[in-house]
Protein backbone atom coordinates (compact mmCIF):
# COMPACT_ATOMS: atom_id res chain seq x y z
CA UNK A 1 0.00 0.00 0.00
CA UNK A 2 1.39 3.36 -0.93
CA UNK A 3 2.44 5.78 1.81
CA UNK A 4 -0.24 8.46 1.17
CA UNK A 5 -2.95 5.79 1.08
CA UNK A 6 -1.74 4.33 4.38
CA UNK A 7 -1.54 7.79 5.95
CA UNK A 8 -5.12 8.61 4.90
CA UNK A 9 -6.45 5.29 6.24
CA UNK A 10 -4.62 5.77 9.53
CA UNK A 11 -6.08 9.28 9.81
CA UNK A 12 -9.56 7.93 9.14
CA UNK A 13 -9.18 5.11 11.66
CA UNK A 14 -8.08 7.58 14.34
CA UNK A 15 -11.00 9.95 13.65
CA UNK A 16 -13.87 7.48 13.33
CA UNK A 17 -14.78 7.28 16.98
CA UNK A 18 -14.65 10.91 18.18
CA UNK A 19 -17.08 12.50 15.74
CA UNK A 20 -18.73 9.91 13.55
CA UNK A 21 -21.94 9.10 15.40
CA UNK A 22 -22.57 12.63 16.64
CA UNK A 23 -22.39 13.84 13.04
CA UNK A 24 -24.55 10.92 11.89
CA UNK A 25 -27.16 11.90 14.49
CA UNK A 26 -27.34 15.31 12.78
CA UNK A 27 -27.80 13.64 9.37
CA UNK A 28 -30.50 11.35 10.80
CA UNK A 29 -32.36 14.27 12.40
CA UNK A 30 -32.87 15.84 8.97
CA UNK A 31 -35.26 13.04 7.90
CA UNK A 32 -35.84 10.33 10.53
CA UNK A 33 -39.02 9.07 8.85
CA UNK A 34 -37.16 8.71 5.55
CA UNK A 35 -34.44 6.61 7.17
CA UNK A 36 -36.99 4.41 8.95
CA UNK A 37 -38.90 3.94 5.68
CA UNK A 38 -35.70 2.80 3.95
CA UNK A 39 -34.95 0.48 6.87
CA UNK A 40 -38.42 -1.08 6.83
CA UNK A 41 -38.82 -1.25 3.06
CA UNK A 42 -35.37 -2.61 2.14
CA UNK A 43 -34.14 -4.03 5.47
CA UNK A 44 -31.05 -1.88 5.18
CA UNK A 45 -29.09 -0.81 8.21
CA UNK A 46 -29.60 2.90 8.88
CA UNK A 47 -26.29 3.11 10.75
CA UNK A 48 -24.41 1.83 7.69
CA UNK A 49 -26.23 4.26 5.42
CA UNK A 50 -25.35 7.10 7.79
CA UNK A 51 -21.73 5.91 7.84
CA UNK A 52 -21.70 5.93 4.01
CA UNK A 53 -23.14 9.43 3.93
CA UNK A 54 -20.62 10.57 6.54
CA UNK A 55 -17.77 9.16 4.46
CA UNK A 56 -19.16 10.91 1.38
CA UNK A 57 -19.00 14.21 3.25
CA UNK A 58 -15.59 13.53 4.78
CA UNK A 59 -12.49 15.02 3.22
CA UNK A 60 -9.11 13.83 4.47
CA UNK A 61 -6.36 16.20 3.50
CA UNK A 62 -8.24 17.23 0.32
CA UNK A 63 -9.12 13.65 -0.56
CA UNK A 64 -12.31 11.63 -0.53
CA UNK A 65 -12.36 8.04 0.67
CA UNK A 66 -14.56 5.60 -1.23
CA UNK A 67 -15.08 2.01 -0.08
CA UNK A 68 -15.89 -0.52 -2.77
CA UNK A 69 -19.09 -2.56 -2.87
CA UNK A 70 -17.30 -5.67 -1.57
CA UNK A 71 -16.37 -3.85 1.64
CA UNK A 72 -19.92 -2.54 2.05
CA UNK A 73 -21.24 -6.06 1.47
CA UNK A 74 -18.86 -7.55 4.05
CA UNK A 75 -19.70 -4.86 6.59
CA UNK A 76 -23.42 -5.25 5.92
CA UNK A 77 -23.26 -9.04 6.42
CA UNK A 78 -21.39 -8.73 9.70
CA UNK A 79 -23.71 -6.04 11.05
CA UNK A 80 -26.81 -7.96 9.97
CA UNK A 81 -25.59 -11.07 11.82
CA UNK A 82 -24.78 -8.94 14.88
CA UNK A 83 -28.20 -7.26 14.89
CA UNK A 84 -30.05 -10.58 14.54
CA UNK A 85 -28.95 -11.41 18.09
CA UNK A 86 -30.64 -8.54 19.92
CA UNK A 87 -31.57 -5.37 18.06
CA UNK A 88 -33.87 -6.77 15.37
CA UNK A 89 -35.84 -9.09 17.70
CA UNK A 90 -36.15 -6.29 20.25
CA UNK A 91 -37.37 -3.84 17.59
CA UNK A 92 -39.96 -6.37 16.40
CA UNK A 93 -41.11 -6.92 20.01
CA UNK A 94 -41.36 -3.17 20.65
CA UNK A 95 -43.41 -2.60 17.52
CA UNK A 96 -45.71 -5.53 18.26
CA UNK A 97 -46.22 -4.31 21.84
CA UNK A 98 -46.95 -0.68 20.99
CA UNK A 99 -50.74 -0.90 21.21
CA UNK A 100 -50.58 -2.58 24.64
CA UNK A 101 -48.16 -0.14 26.27
CA UNK A 102 -48.58 3.20 27.95
CA UNK A 103 -46.74 6.13 26.40
CA UNK A 104 -44.07 6.03 29.12
CA UNK A 105 -43.58 2.26 28.73
CA UNK A 106 -43.23 2.67 24.99
CA UNK A 107 -40.71 5.51 25.44
CA UNK A 108 -38.74 3.27 27.80
CA UNK A 109 -38.62 0.60 25.09
CA UNK A 110 -37.49 3.17 22.53
CA UNK A 111 -34.66 4.23 24.85
CA UNK A 112 -33.57 0.63 25.26
CA UNK A 113 -33.64 0.17 21.49
CA UNK A 114 -31.44 3.26 21.12
CA UNK A 115 -28.92 1.65 23.50
CA UNK A 116 -28.90 -1.42 21.27
CA UNK A 117 -28.38 0.87 18.26
CA UNK A 118 -25.37 2.42 20.02
CA UNK A 119 -23.96 -1.08 20.58
CA UNK A 120 -24.36 -1.73 16.86
CA UNK A 121 -22.54 1.53 16.14
CA UNK A 122 -19.61 0.40 18.28
CA UNK A 123 -19.64 -2.96 16.51
CA UNK A 124 -19.55 -1.16 13.14
CA UNK A 125 -16.52 0.88 14.23
CA UNK A 126 -14.71 -2.24 15.39
CA UNK A 127 -15.45 -4.13 12.18
CA UNK A 128 -14.62 -1.17 9.96
CA UNK A 129 -11.31 -0.74 11.74
CA UNK A 130 -10.46 -4.41 11.11
CA UNK A 131 -11.46 -4.08 7.46
CA UNK A 132 -9.40 -0.91 7.02
CA UNK A 133 -6.36 -2.57 8.60
CA UNK A 134 -6.48 -5.33 5.99
CA UNK A 135 -7.70 -3.34 2.99
CA UNK A 136 -5.55 -2.71 -0.01
CA UNK A 137 -5.68 -0.19 -2.85
CA UNK A 138 -8.31 -2.12 -4.80
CA UNK A 139 -10.73 -2.07 -1.85
CA UNK A 140 -10.55 1.63 -1.05
CA UNK A 141 -10.30 4.48 -3.50
CA UNK A 142 -8.74 7.65 -2.16
CA UNK A 143 -9.51 10.33 -4.71
CA UNK A 144 -8.35 13.95 -4.73
CA UNK A 145 -11.27 16.32 -4.17
CA UNK A 146 -10.58 18.17 -7.40
CA UNK A 147 -11.19 14.92 -9.32
CA UNK A 148 -14.54 14.47 -7.59
CA UNK A 149 -15.60 18.09 -8.05
CA UNK A 150 -14.60 18.43 -11.68
CA UNK A 151 -17.27 18.56 -14.34
CA UNK A 152 -17.67 15.65 -16.74
CA UNK A 153 -17.46 16.27 -20.47
CA UNK A 154 -21.24 16.58 -20.75
CA UNK A 155 -21.32 19.09 -17.86
CA UNK A 156 -23.05 16.75 -15.41
CA UNK A 157 -21.64 16.81 -11.90
CA UNK A 158 -19.81 13.65 -10.84
CA UNK A 159 -21.72 11.79 -8.15
CA UNK A 160 -20.80 12.96 -4.65
CA UNK A 161 -22.46 10.05 -2.88
CA UNK A 162 -20.31 7.15 -4.01
CA UNK A 163 -20.25 5.38 -0.63
CA UNK A 164 -24.00 5.76 -0.14
CA UNK A 165 -24.60 4.52 -3.70
CA UNK A 166 -22.28 1.53 -3.16
CA UNK A 167 -24.08 0.61 0.07
CA UNK A 168 -27.57 1.13 -1.41
CA UNK A 169 -26.65 -0.98 -4.45
CA UNK A 170 -26.70 -4.02 -2.15
CA UNK A 171 -30.48 -3.64 -1.90
CA UNK A 172 -31.47 -3.16 -5.53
Amino acid sequence: MEKAHTHSLNWLRSHLKPTLWAECDVLYARDPKGYITLQDTYQLNVNLLLLAQWLDNLHIEHQSLILNTAIWSELNSKVKAHDQNALIPYRQHRRASKSRLSASQYQHMLKKELLLERQTQQFILTELDVILQHADNKDINITPIENINRQTADSEQINHSRNADAYLSLFS
